[in-house]
């Protein structure tokens, strides 16, 4: 999952290994002073996340990766 916007990454909202519903905020990234979420798009588990917070990212920067869930 990716970045829609160039900012700053102002909350990593999940852990590693968390279990995640579809429309669920993963992070907050904050720019010009306005924050925007970046939500799960399905349900998974939460592989590994590539960001940290204060750390500034570029649209389009991978930000998580998830894995299905299993059954």
């Amino acid at each position: 999952m990716g970045s829609s916007i160039p900012g700053t990454i102002s909350k990593v909202l999940v852990k590693e290994g968390e279990a995640v519903k579809k429309n669920r905020a993963l992070i907050t990234i904050e720019a010009m002073k306005m924050e925007t979420s970046i939500v799960a798009k399905e349900d998974g588990v939460v592989d590994k996340i590539y960001a940290t917070e204060g750390e500034k990212v570029s649209q389009g920067d991978l930000l998580i990766s998830f894995a299905q869930e299993e059954a």
